[in-house]
């Protein structure tokens, strides 16, 4: 595995379109748990209601 060479080239574009991706993913996260706890919120008005 000493000499082993990937088939691409890690270039600072590819880094650029990584960082975006994870970005939008770790949005994407927060957007579902913002969902989740909404919901939590309702149930709890119904039950004390």
């Amino acid at each position: 595995m000493k000499n082993y060479k990937p088939p691409f080239i890690i270039t600072s574009k590819i880094v650029d379109y990584i960082s975006s991706i994870m970005e939008k993913i770790g949005k994407l996260d927060n957007y579902t748990n913002f969902n989740k706890m909404s919901a939590l919120r309702k149930n709890n008005r119904i039950r004390s209601i």
